[in-house]
């Protein structure tokens, strides 16, 4: 008899707090290796979202969040398929229920995900998150490379990713008006 292998993975189990870091990948749950992250990951993710934040309130665009919130994108009758937990992401007005629990993961995908690229993470992760955010409907993906001092910019039915260097700016529809000048996001402020 051949012993048949479930993949998928139940929200009790993505939720549990030893897969704080985890995502779901293939019906696998797949553990976000979080120690090599480093000072430089936390600081774009910071700068990013304390530029692009009091845009998008000012101009009632929606909700962006930093780190935590687990997205399912993919579940089937084996469990989830697919969960990302992007390192920023912005949800447009009316995605975001006033009744959401703030104990469970969101069921869809983000409009807007950004993903920075760590020590110990392969090119290939990162272009396979990019490609679950966009194969499930956001719009537009960014993945930035601290170390270059690049981001990729990612959009759906483009194969592929406008390269922005740090000499650049990137606009987005998504923040009509708001011009970010990638050097701004490794900028290192010590007191």
């Amino acid at each position: 008899m051949v012993e048949q292998v479930r993949t998928g993975v139940t929200e009790a189990e993505l939720m549990r707090p030893e897969h704080e870091w985890a995502e779901v990948v293939h019906g696998v749950l797949v553990e976000i290796n979080t120690d090599m992250m480093g000072l430089l990951h936390t600081i774009v993710i910071h700068n990013l979202y304390d530029t692009v934040n009091p845009f998008v309130k000012a101009n009632k665009l929606g909700y962006i969040h930093g780190d935590g919130l687990k997205y399912i994108f993919h579940v089937d009758e084996n469990g989830i398929q697919t969960s990302r937990t992007p390192d920023l992401a912005f949800l447009r007005p009316g995605r975001r229920s006033t009744k959401l629990d703030i104990q469970r993961p969101f069921y869809g995908v983000p409009d807007f995900a950004v993903e920075v690229f760590s020590p110990g993470q392969s090119t290939a992760d990162m272009l396979e998150k990019a490609t679950d955010y966009l194969r499930y409907g956001t719009e537009e993906v960014w993945i930035i490379y601290p170390m270059k001092r690049e981001l990729h910019r990612y959009r759906g039915g483009e194969e592929v990713p406008e390269i922005f260097k740090d000499t650049q700016s990137v606009e987005t529809a998504l923040f009509p008006g708001l011009r970010i000048a990638v050097a701004d996001l490794f900028v290192v402020e010590v007191d």
